[in-house]
C-alpha cells in the first residue's frame, strides 16, 4: 500500500501524533476540518522541509560521485559511462525529478 498523503498532510499528522498530551496540548483539528489557509501553511512548511532533504541527498550523491571509481555501470533509466556520471544524474533526479532532468546542466567541478 502506498502512502498518497501530501507532505503537508504528513506534517499535520506528525503534529497530532507528537502533540504533548499533558503540557499545553494543542487542539489540532483533523485535516479535513482545518481551514484552507492552515492546510496551505502545512503544505508550504512541508515543501521547505522537502527542499532541505532533497539538497542533503544531492550533497551526499555528489560526494559519492566524487569518490566513485571510473568504472562502467548501467542503471535502468539512467544510462551512463561511469559511476560518477550515474551519481550526478541521480542528483538531477533528486533535485528536479525524471521529467525535468537535464544532464548537460549539472556543473562538473
Amino acid at each position: 500500500m502506498t502512502d498518497d498523503r501530501t507532505l503537508g498532510r504528513v506534517l499535520h499528522d506528525a503534529r497530532i501524533k507528537h502533540n504533548p498530551p499533558a503540557e499545553r496540548p494543542r487542539n489540532v483539528a483533523p485535516w479535513d476540518e482545518r481551514a484552507p489557509w492552515q492546510q496551505q501553511l502545512d503544505e508550504a512548511m512541508a515543501a521547505d522541509l522537502e527542499a532541505v532533504v532533497r539538497e542533503r541527498v544531492a550533497v551526499e550523491l555528489r560526494r559519492l560521485a566524487d569518490d566513485a571509481a571510473a568504472l562502467p555501470v548501467t542503471v535502468p533509466g539512467i544510462e551512463r559511462r561511469t559511476r560518477r556520471d550515474t551519481y550526478l544524474a541521480a542528483v538531477q533526479v533528486v533535485l528536479h525529478g525524471l521529467s525535468e532532468r537535464s544532464d548537460e546542466e549539472e556543473p562538473h567541478p
